[in-house]
């Protein structure tokens, strides 16, 4: 009778505990750095609270009131759109060095503000958030499919938790800016066509001095987190590691009667996903609904971000509660992007955009009437609408990879946000012929009514794909 040592199996036992644990670590590692780069780079969230005091800076030392907000979020969403577009196409320049030249570019754009400031060429600002959005569009879906490659079947998990670094980091930023520049908490002096801006010297001095602060601090977070993300991705995985099997979506057409997708999806063994090239994902009716939905998602963002301090400010009189606001967005819309992220997961993905749709629609109807009502009303509100505008982007990430696959992830996904490149074009004007012609309840009920359509275009045309990890 032959026997064997087992040793030789312990030993290997040992030495695959030793692979996975070590590659768990770099995951971790890599999620860091991701949340590092994100923390600085939306400037959306911080320009709604910044965005008083440049226009009131501008006002005093140049005279100026044309620094709308939403004009210049819709240049930077206008640029971020375009910008997702690159990478697809820059087949030849390495994901790395693409989020490395974007990184540099980004952070050149924060520091010209301070020369704009200066010199007072307030239209310059529309061109520098083109170029924010230019570099900020390049950056995230490289960064977010590195994360979808390496997590596996957790990535709505790990997706949501990098994009709370959007918020995450305004929440520290919010509060810097607001105490940093108005320490006294001075109320506005000035109201200039319903926009109420402050003209103390003391605040008005600051706020040059308060942009070079953030260009230092934005470009030494956002190096570091690009040197965390990608010194823990060079490691070659381990030799036994599978690859993933793509296979192609066939009989298009067919979905377009028929969207029984459990019955009609052939599966590979090794893998769950569902891929479709850019081509086929054009022939989907769906495709085209999505679209209509992402793109209207970025109205309540735009008029969140844009206005929520200039329009409290008409109502409520005290500048510290409102940053404090704008800080409590990003702290609790990050809370609620990790926790909207475990229920993408487990939740099936139509389902999260409909209840998505709705809680939007009615939250920001709700904030015109909070203002008037009451300022802690109007606190829960809008923080309520923050929360699902900011839950949106990781939404339809997830969106992408679930309905059309991960393989043309860049390209469909790019073609997603021509959306909200068109909605950037429009959005501001649009927004402001409603505040002129209806009062500032034109822009909410706009708002409202286009995240109800939605909501009914999602129920009528979008598929219902069951959860794969449930079968």
């Amino acid at each position: 009778m032959v026997t064997y040592d087992p040793i030789p199996m312990e030993v290997s036992s040992r030495e695959e505990e030793k692979k996975t644990s070590k590659c768990n670590f770099r995951k971790w590692i890599a999620l860091v750095g991701a949340l590092m780069i994100f923390f600085p780079e939306h400037v959306l969230n911080v320009w709604g609270n910044m965005s008083v005091y440049v226009t009131s800076y501008f006002y005093n030392k140049h005279g100026i009131i044309s620094v709308e907000s939403p004009w210049t979020l819709g240049a930077f969403s206008i640029g971020k759109n375009l910008g997702t577009n690159i990478p697809g196409f820059l087949t030849r320049v390495s994901r790395k060095m693409q989020v490395l030249l974007a990184i540099f570019i980004f952070n050149a754009g924060i520091s010209s503000i301070y020369f704009i400031l200066k010199k007072g060429v307030a239209t310059m600002l529309f061109v520098v958030f083109g170029i924010l959005g230019l570099s900020a569009g390049i950056i995230d879906p490289g960064v977010l499919k590195i994360l979808s490659e390496i997590s596996g079947s957790a990535r709505g998990s790990y997706i949501s938790i990098a994009c709370s670094g959007f918020t995450f980091g305004p929440f520290l930023i919010n509060y810097f800016i607001g105490f940093y520049i108005n320490p006294k908490n001075l109320e506005p002096e000035v109201d200039v066509d319903g926009i109420a801006l402050f003209g103390q010297s003391e605040l008005i001095e600051s706020v040059p001095d308060m942009v070079i602060i953030l260009a230092v601090s934005y470009a030494a977070c956002m190096l570091t987190g690009y040197c965390l993300l990608f010194i823990s991705i060079s490691q070659k995985p381990p030799p036994n590691t599978k690859k993933t099997t793509y296979k192609s979506f066939p009989n298009v057409s067919e979905y377009n009667k028929n969207c029984d997708f459990e019955n009609d999806i052939d599966y590979d063994d090794d893998s769950d996903r569902r891929e479709m090239t850019p081509k086929q994902a054009l022939k989907y009716i769906p495709f085209y609904v999505i679209c209509f939905c992402y793109g209207s998602s970025l109205l309540p963002y735009i008029l969140l971000n844009g206005w929520y301090k200039s329009f409290g400010l008409i109502h409520i009189k005290d500048d510290h509660f409102l940053t404090k606001l704008g800080s409590a967005i990003s702290l609790i819309g990050g809370l609620g992007r990790i926790a909207w992220g475990f229920a993408l997961d487990k939740i099936s993905i139509k389902d999260c955009q409909v209840v998505l749709c709705a809680f939007v629609g009615l939250t920001v109807l709700l904030m015109y009437f909070a203002a008037i009502l009451d300022k802690y009303f109007y606190f829960v509100i809008t923080i309520l609408v923050g929360c699902g505008g900011l839950i949106n982007f990781t939404t339809y990430v997830i969106v992408v990879i679930v309905y059309f696959g991960d393989k043309h992830f860049y390209k469909i996904f790019g073609m997603l946000c021509l959306s909200r490149l068109v909605v950037s074009i429009f959005v501001s004007p649009i927004f402001e012929s409603l505040r002129d012609g209806f009062g500032w309840f034109g822009p909410f009920c706009f708002t409202s009514v286009f995240s109800i359509i939605s909501l009914i275009l999602t129920v009528l045309f979008v598929p219902d794909i069951p959860n794969r990890r449930k079968r």
